[in-house]
């Protein structure tokens, strides 16, 4: 009579461990399943991101924010709020876009659940890319006066607007600039005017009706060559400057570059010695360019003297070019009217 309830506590203790190995032991498939957690996940910490964290004056950046419950799992959490510290620098929107709206720094916050966690990012002023000068060639009489305009343009090839612009006359003895861009003719000769804004610049040829009897034996002269050259990646100066004195430097100037020149036998043209440069034009945009060269002498007398250069997507790769639309620029064979070099000083 008593032995029923013996067999019958064996029996639940072998069924409670059955139990126990099928809610932690090995399955059908060799592999040992975790027990199951007891607690039940809950919203424990948050992680904000942006991207970029540095931003352009009127681009967008885009802010994300994730949950996670106390084992650091993903927790689905409402939708996010998102606030910016300062809204006159930058704002958001419920989607976790910013736009950029002045210079400065700002925090972006992302909340849910009584939990947040913030990014700071830098907004700042658009990059000037590129500087076009209008009208590139002026000619004026001495004692006349012209203006030159400057429009900025950013990576996007957006005008930029807002933004102040340096000029300089390279010879303020012919040629004196205002702040606004106006210049005003003083004597004959020839300069060049630079617009420049940041590390970026380009410049117009400025020719002044006359001549100058103090200038000095300083002449400069290029042209481009005959129908024939290639096209490619590559720009070649070769300047010929002739002077009695001894010649301290010469500069060639295209796009916003200033690329010193070095003195060169030109076998191809019977020996004779140039002032040799290369430009790598891979990155310039089609169209028409003024190339400068600027020789300086001994006694801080100047001569400069320009060309117009066109970049053809038509003739990239090779082919004949036709005159005028060649990216090599040499010493002509019957040089052009020279431009004697005047001096630099500043009246």
């Amino acid at each position: 009579m008593t032995s029923r309830p013996c067999r019958c506590i064996v029996f639940l203790l072998l069924t409670a461990a059955g139990a126990l190995s099928c809610s932690g032991g090995q399955g059908s498939d060799g592999v040992t399943s975790p027990p199951s957690s007891s607690f039940k996940p809950v919203l424990s910490w948050v992680k904000v991101s942006v991207s970029p964290l540095s931003v352009e004056v009127g681009q967008t950046a885009s802010a994300t924010a994730e949950a996670f419950d106390q084992n650091g799992g993903a927790y689905s959490a409402p939708p996010f709020s998102f606030t910016s510290s300062s809204p006159t620098v930058a704002t958001v929107d419920p989607t976790g876009t910013i736009k950029a709206v002045a210079p400065g720094a700002v925090t972006i916050t992302a909340a849910v659940g009584g939990k947040e966690a913030s990014r700071d990012i830098t907004v700042v002023p658009v990059v000037v890319a590129r500087v076009e000068v209008s009208p590139t060639t002026l000619a004026l009489d001495p004692g006349a006066t012209g203006l030159l305009t400057a429009r900025l343009f950013d990576a996007r090839d957006s005008t930029i607007s807002g933004r102040s612009v340096s000029w300089a006359s390279s010879d303020t003895v012919v040629v004196v600039v205002n702040p606004a861009g106006r210049v005003t003719a003083r004597r004959g000769g020839r300069v060049k005017i630079t617009a420049s804004s940041g590390d970026r610049f380009a410049a117009a040829v400025l020719t002044v009706a006359g001549s100058d009897g103090a200038a000095v034996d300083l002449l400069i002269s290029f042209a481009v060559p005959a129908p024939g050259e290639i096209v490619g990646d590559t720009l070649e100066v070769l300047a010929n400057v002739a002077s009695s004195q001894p010649i301290v430097r010469v500069e060639a100037f295209f796009d916003g570059i200033t690329l010193p020149l070095v003195k060169a036998r030109a076998g191809a043209l019977g020996g004779t010695w140039l002032w040799h440069g290369i430009f790598n034009i891979a990155a310039v945009r089609y169209g028409q360019y003024y190339v400068l060269v600027t020789a300086t002498g001994a006694h801080d007398v100047t001569a400069t003297d320009s060309v117009r250069f066109e970049r053809n997507p038509a003739k990239s790769g090779g082919g004949s070019a036709a005159q005028g639309r060649t990216n090599k620029l040499v010493a002509p064979t019957v040089p052009p009217r020279p431009q004697r070099g005047r001096h630099t000083r500043t009246p």
